[in-house]
């Protein structure tokens, strides 16, 4: 009996060990394996070898390319697999409630990724036979639903793990706020006076800015577009008819007027708002504004025009043609200039923004760290 009992301890060291495995391993990291077949699947989603290499090149010089790809590869494995374990210690895992429900929903953006890339060249495929498409354009890519999902759940622990080592950083004092305000001011009155367009791309991008140099207006568009069918048909006919597709694009613009008119009339007699024809065009879209001065340059003839004309705060521009429908402009308000914005109106923006800086660099401190400390051991045996 007890020789038995030896004989599967012994069995079983040589199989912990790689003697029985049928995999090919590359490396263990903190006695871990990463399989050759990891690698190469990694390697073959990633698409690094074709982003390098060319059709004139030798075989010796696309076998080092090979070789160094594979390098990059293994050892972005071997970074993950520290990461994971470093998560692992932390009691952070795919069963957790958290992690799993967004690596669902990482998941689901993912499939829903191919099925729009299917889509997009089958566009009436549903249920199995869609599944089937998305099934096979994986399966070409060298991937398959249970590797997205893998994917999905690593990325999620990855993502907790990162939340969790900069949980504890302490929020900037009022010096460091203070500081960064001033930069900003010097960097933007530099910029902003010499580039106009560059003050208003910033208030577009949401940025902090703390110099106005001129007023600008607050300007919500409506659009009225044709159809994506009737779209995607002008655009192939103009490749080949040019004026064909002219005729096709006014009798879209004919279709559609009826409809613009109504909706412009309503927003006019008071029945709706200009807010509630953008939710009903575009839901989310009443948050959207431009901004517009007289110095600008952004702006087409027919939207500068109207833009420029108004005058009192509510008032709706004309209808105007688009190439691909028409549109309307509503002023919505005024947003003055201002030599400096006062600190309290930013200082919780600046504060979350140093947040950001500090937990990035703190970050990427704590994840070197743990990937320094990790027990790496190379297999040199495996073959590119």
């Amino acid at each position: 009996m007890k020789c038995k009992t030896f004989l599967l301890i012994f069995l079983c060291l040589i199989c912990l060990s790689g003697f029985c495995s049928a995999e090919e391993i590359a490396a263990y990291v903190n006695e871990r394996p990463i399989t050759e077949e990891e690698v190469q699947e990694r390697l073959q989603t990633s698409n690094m070898i074709n982003n390098y290499a060319t059709a004139d090149m030798t075989q010796e010089q696309k076998d080092e390319i090979a070789r160094l790809a594979r390098e990059a590869v293994l050892q972005m494995l071997i970074e993950e697999e520290a990461l994971m374990d470093e998560a692992e210690k932390r009691g952070l895992s795919a069963e957790n409630e958290t992690i799993k429900a967004d690596a669902d929903a990482r998941y689901e953006r993912m499939i829903q990724s191919a099925e729009s890339y299917v889509l997009s060249s089958y566009p009436n495929l549903s249920g199995e036979e869609l599944d089937a498409q998305v099934d096979e354009l994986l399966r070409i890519t060298g991937a398959s639903q249970e590797n997205y999902r893998e994917i999905a759940n690593r990325s999620a622990v990855l993502a907790a793990l990162d939340q969790s080592l900069t949980l504890k950083l302490s929020s900037p004092d009022r010096n460091a706020i203070q500081t960064r305000y001033d930069q900003l001011y010097a960097e933007q009155k530099a910029l902003f006076d010499s580039d106009h367009n560059s003050f208003e791309a910033a208030m577009l991008q949401k940025q902090i800015v703390v110099y106005r140099p001129k007023p600008l207006k607050l300007i919500k568009k409506a659009e009225f577009v044709f159809e994506q069918e009737a779209l995607d048909l002008i655009r192939q006919t103009a490749a080949i008819n040019p004026s064909l597709a002219a005729e096709m694009r006014a009798d879209q613009h004919r279709q559609l007027l009826l409809k613009v008119e109504t909706e412009y009339n309503a927003v006019v007699n008071g029945e709706k708002t200009f807010d509630e024809l953008l939710e009903e065009l575009n839901a989310g879209s009443s948050e959207n504004v431009n901004y517009f001065h007289p110095d600008s340059t952004r702006f087409n003839a027919d939207y500068y025009a109207r833009a420029d004309a108004f005058k009192n705060v509510g008032e709706i521009s004309s209808i105007y043609e688009m190439t691909t429908g028409y549109a309307i402009l509503y002023y919505d308000g005024e947003l003055p200039s201002c030599e400096r914005v006062p600190l309290e109106e930013v200082s919780e923006a600046i504060s979350a923004m140093l947040v950001a800086e500090n937990s990035e660099a703190a970050l990427d401190e704590a994840k070197a760290n743990i990937i320094a400390a990790a027990d790496v051991r190379i297999v040199e045996s495996v073959s590119p």
